[in-house]
């Protein structure tokens, strides 16, 4: 009996897993030659996964402080160098009045995972004006950096009443100054120290070298 001889072939044929939901999509990736051993392309790792947020949507702190510490973290991927810049500018706030303004920027080494800070300098005085805000943003992250959940937070400074200073009024100025073609000129008073009972001053708009009728209107009044 004869024997037929034959030649075995062997031949490489990608297969690829079709998704079974759309919420979890399996697909086969490219690259590679007929003996490439991953079918899925990409691995560990992916930079684009760095994200920077503030740690908290709200800060706060007593006016009295010198300055009030912010807190930025970095979550996700670690295997880049990033940056994020920061800003604190006016809300109810005023810059130079009630704190100082900054801005700059934050730095995260490779596998740095440290939170990083930055001070918002406070100013105190002694007026009675109640709490006012800051606004807190960060900005401009470095490539394969998203910003994260809070990207924007509301720092609060707490407005701090000496009980043991007694009540008192003052003008907001030692001077004001108005053109004559307007109709009316706003004063402010402001009170300062104790605000546990309530209080009254009198005030009086009189004769300096403007003369009242012809130059102005005199006027008297209490405020409460």
């Amino acid at each position: 009996m004869g024997y037929i001889k034959t030649k075995s072939k062997s031949y490489f044929v990608r297969v690829c897993l079709l998704a079974l939901t759309i919420a979890i999509p399996i697909g086969c990736g490219g690259g590679g030659g007929d003996d490439d051993p991953d079918p899925g392309g990409g691995g560990p790792g992916n930079p684009d996964d760095s994200s920077v947020s503030f740690s908290s949507a709200t800060y706060q702190g007593n006016e009295n402080v010198a300055s009030i510490t912010i807190t930025v973290n970095r979550t996700g991927d670690l295997s880049e160098a990033i940056s994020v810049d920061y800003a604190a500018s006016n809300n109810t706030a005023v810059d130079g009045e009630d704190f100082s303004a900054t801005s700059g920027t934050l730095d995260w080494a490779a596998n740095d995972s440290d939170e990083k800070t930055f001070d918002v300098q406070i100013i105190s005085d002694s007026v009675t004006e109640g709490d006012e805000t800051v606004n807190l943003a960060l900005s401009t992250p470095s490539a394969n950096t998203s910003l994260g959940a809070n990207t924007t937070a509301v720092l609060t400074i707490v407005d701090i009443v000496d009980s043991d200073d007694p009540s008192s009024v003052s003008f907001s100025s030692a001077t004001y100054q108005v053109n004559e073609n307007v109709a009316s000129i706003t004063i402010t008073v402001n009170r300062a120290g104790d605000i546990s009972e309530a209080i009254s001053v009198d005030y009086a708009a009189s004769n300096g070298t403007a003369v009242d009728g012809e130059d102005f209107s005199a006027m008297s009044g209490t405020l409460d």
